[in-house]
């Protein structure tokens, strides 16, 4: 399948972007380039993913990644719990679509092991100290656990859904880890490197495993 020729070279412009004029944030309008990547992802599933079902599920899943980046980088306390529900919307899309596509094999088992077992370390690490935040965090832990366990185990799938689902729940490991116990300067670059990786992969992923590769968008 032949990668469409705008929507990956704008979503690594806009990426790069966003990350470069970090040491400026927040400016006007910073919110919207940094949702661009997703809403980028999120057409190129819409307008190239064969299946309807799946281009729908894996589309709005992008789109909910977008509104949580809004929420975010608007104001990352006063509406992180929108931002969390956002994102948590996101990896229930990804997850229905993964789990449709479910396959097992001794390799995909030893994979979703390990998104396991980082999930039960990074809770027992972050419970003691969530609050009032632990019914959401907690939730949404488990969510993006079942994302990344689902992804360990599709079907025929290129490896780079299974990449980007695993930077996903690293990405967001890191922000709960600064926002809770371990807070340092540069913590954003490292969160939205990671984080425009995973959106990356998971759409490259999915363009190239269930795209039509008869269609092109210029």
């Amino acid at each position: 399948m032949i990668i469409k020729n705008k929507i990956n070279p704008l979503f690594i412009t806009f990426a790069l972007l966003f990350i470069l004029t970090l040491p400026f944030h927040p400016y006007p309008f910073c919110y919207l380039i940094k949702a661009v990547p997703a809403a980028l992802a999120s057409i190129g599933c819409f307008l190239i993913i064969k299946n309807r079902t799946d281009s729908l599920l894996m589309g709005i899943g992008f789109l909910f990644c977008m509104a949580g980046d809004i929420f975010l980088d608007l104001n990352r306390e006063l509406f992180f719990v929108q931002g969390l529900g956002s994102f948590l919307a996101g990896h229930v899309f990804f997850s229905i679509l993964f789990i449709r596509k479910f396959s097992y094999s001794f390799t995909n088992a030893i994979k979703a092991g390990f998104v396991l077992l980082y999930i039960i370390i990074l809770a027992f690490i972050l419970i003691p100290h969530l609050g009032s935040l632990f019914i959401p965090v907690v939730a949404y832990m488990c969510v993006i656990g079942i994302m990344g366990i689902s992804a360990a185990f599709l079907k025929n799938a290129s490896p780079y859904i299974f990449i980007g689902a695993s930077l996903f729940v690293f990405s967001d490991s890191i922000i709960a880890l600064t926002k809770f116990l371990f807070p340092f300067q540069a913590s954003h670059y490292f969160i939205m490197f990671f984080y425009f990786s995973a959106i990356f992969f998971i759409q490259f992923g999915a363009l190239k495993e269930y795209g039509d590769s008869s269609q092109k968008i210029d």
